[in-house]
C-alpha cells in the first residue's frame, strides 16, 4: 500500500521544519495591518524568534522550547497558525498540556542520550503551568507592542486555578451527561469528515471504525492499543473477538462479533487495502497511523479529538448546552455509554 508521510516528518524544533505556506502567519486572522510593524518579521516564527531575541534573561532555554512547543501544537493540532488563533484555542492548548493521555507521543520516554532528539515535553507529568506556558502570553504581548498582532487571545487561559478546576471535574461530566443525542451527533460528524485526498480517505475511514468497536464491543483502551487484526478471528463459523491481552492466569476475553461490526471490519480493511478480513496471523494495527511508515501507533485520542471538534460544529441548537460534555469526552466516556446501551438492549430483550 502507499505510504504517506506527515508534511512534518516526526516532531522537531519548527526552525528546522518547513510547514504549509497557510501555516506560516502571514495572512493570519489577527494580524495587524503591515505599515504598524515596527519588527522584521514576515511570519509568525520570525516574530517568535524577535521576541526571543528582545529577553534580557540568560536563561532562555526554557522559553525558547515552551514556545516551540506551542507552535507545533498550533500548527498539527489546530492546523492554524499562531497569529490566527482565538481565545478558545488557547484554552484547549491548556487542557492538551495538562492531560498525559491526549499528549502521549509528544514526551519523551526514553533517557536522554542522544544529541539529535528532540521532544516538545521532556516527561509524562508536569509541574505548574508556568513551565510549559512559560513566555507565550508575554510573547503576545510583544507582538502587539510591535504591531505584529491586533491583540492577545491567551487572556485568562492560562490561569492555573480555573484550568485545574475544569480538568478535575471534566471526566465524570462528560460520562454522566453523555447520552444518545450526542452519540448521533457523532455519527453525523463521523459521515461528515473529507474525503478530498487519499490521506483524509484513510483517516476519515479509520475514525469509522474506531467509533464502531468501541459501540459494538466496548474493548478496553489498551486492547486496542496493545491488538491487531489478529483478535478477530473465525471459529466454528462464527467470526469473535479476542483481547490479545490474555495470560496464562487469565483466559482470553472472547465476544461474539455483531453482524454490524463485522460490516465495518471490512470496510475499514478495504479501504485501506486490506483483504475483506484478516487470518490468524495478521499483525496490523487495530488503528494505525495514516502515514504507515510510522514506527509509533497512532493514539486514539486525536482521532477523539478531531471528531469531537467536526461534533461540536453540528450540534444542532437545542444541544449547544452540551458541547462542554464532547469536548471533555474521553475514550472511557464512550466506552461506557456504549457498556450501557448494551445494558439497556438487554433488558429490554
Amino acid at each position: 500500500m502507499e505510504t504517506f508521510e506527515p508534511w512534518y516528518g516526526k516532531l522537531r524544533p519548527p526552525p528546522e521544519l518547513t510547514p504549509p505556506v497557510a501555516l506560516l502567519g502571514e495572512q493570519g486572522v489577527n494580524r495587524a495591518p503591515r505599515e504598524d510593524l515596527t519588527i522584521a518579521a514576515e511570519t509568525d516564527l520570525q516574530a517568535a524568534e524577535a521576541y526571543l531575541a528582545s529577553l534580557t534573561t540568560t536563561n532562555v532555554f526554557n522559553t525558547r522550547h515552551s514556545i516551540y512547543r506551542f507552535f507545533l501544537w498550533s500548527w498539527i493540532i489546530t492546523k492554524k497558525p499562531v497569529s490566527s488563533l482565538l481565545h478558545s484555542d488557547i484554552k484547549e492548548y491548556v487542557s492538551f498540556c495538562q492531560d498525559p493521555e491526549a499528549r502521549e507521543s509528544w514526551y519523551r520516554k526514553a533517557p536522554k542520550h542522544r544529541l539529535d532528539e528532540w521532544f516538545p515535553f521532556e516527561k509524562k507529568f508536569y509541574p505548574p503551568w508556568t513551565h510549559w506556558g512559560k513566555g507565550i502570553v508575554p510573547m503576545f504581548d510583544f507582538w502587539v507592542k510591535h504591531g505584529y498582532a491586533i491583540g492577545n487571545p491567551s487572556g485568562d487561559a492560562f490561569a492555573q486555578k480555573a484550568s485545574l478546576k475544569r480538568m478535575r471535574g471534566r471526566g465524570k461530566v462528560a460520562k454522566s451527561l453523555f447520552d444518545n443525542d450526542l452519540w448521533h451527533v457523532v455519527m453525523r460528524a463521523i459521515e461528515s469528515l473529507p474525503y478530498d485526498s487519499k490521506n483524509a480517505v484513510l483517516a476519515a475511514e479509520r475514525a469509522r471504525f474506531f467509533f464502531n468497536l468501541i459501540y459494538f464491543l466496548a474493548p478496553k483502551k489498551a486492547d486496542i492499543i496493545d491488538g491487531n487484526m489478529s483478535c478477530f478471528r473465525k471459529e466454528g463459523g462464527e467470526w469473535w473477538w479476542k483481547s490479545s491481552r490474555s495470560s496464562t492466569r487469565n483466559a482470553p476475553r472472547k465476544m461474539l462479533v455483531p453482524k454490524e461490526m463485522l460490516e465495518a471490519l471490512v470496510r475499514y480493511r478495504t479501504s485501506w487495502g486490506m483483504t475483506p478480513l484478516p487470518s490468524r496471523t495478521d499483525t496490523t494495527r487495530l488503528v494505525d497511523s495514516v502515514f504507515r511508515s510510522s514506527k509509533r501507533p497512532y493514539h486514539a485520542t486525536l482521532i477523539l479529538r478531531e471528531v469531537a471538534t467536526l461534533a461540536i460544529q453540528l450540534l444542532p441548537d437545542e444541544l449547544s448546552h452540551k458541547a462542554e460534555v464532547l469536548r471533555s469526552a474521553t475514550y472511557n466516556t464512550y466506552r461506557d455509554f456504549a457498556l450501557r446501551n448494551k445494558g439497556a438492549d438487554a433488558s429490554d430483550n
